[in-house]
């Protein structure tokens, strides 16, 4: 995160443009340039000048490797609309009577249609045995 701040601020030229680029508060992005600055030990920008942000050798070395990061980050991320797409993996229900015999039916119909690749596993009981089971490690039970 700080190196995105730090390459929306060489990049927009100010800590105002690069907060809005980023949705952070220009302090915020102070700060992450400045902690930047400390963990590399070296200035990243010029600052005799109030109001130009010039980067210094250490800054201009920095943004170079910060846009290559930041680039293999978005190749490693895949895209919110990949993601929506999956359609594997397990779901566990816990049901009462009640709700398995009336409700449950459709709904699983439904969501199998949607997710077909989905596995399903459900678990039909009195309500007092579900409340018990969801407490344990791991499970999630409704």
């Amino acid at each position: 995160m700080k190196l995105g701040m730090f390459v929306a601020v060489v990049e927009e030229g100010s800590v105002r443009a690069a907060a809005e680029r980023v949705f952070r508060t220009q302090p915020a992005v102070s700060i992450a340039v400045r902690a930047l600055e400390e963990e590399f030990e070296a200035p990243l920008f010029d600052r005799s000048e109030r109001y130009e942000f010039r980067r210094t050798q250490a800054g201009e070395a920095l943004y170079r490797y910060a846009k290559r990061m930041l680039s293999l980050r978005k190749e490693a991320v895949p895209e919110p609309g990949y993601i929506s797409k999956l359609r594997i993996g397990g779901l566990r229900i816990g049901a009462n009577e009640s709700i398995s015999l009336h409700l449950l039916p459709q709904l699983a119909h439904a969501f199998l249609k949607q997710y077909p690749g989905m596995r399903m596993a459900v678990k039909c009981e009195r309500s007092e045995s579900l409340l018990g089971t969801s407490r344990r490690a791991g499970s999630i039970w409704c």
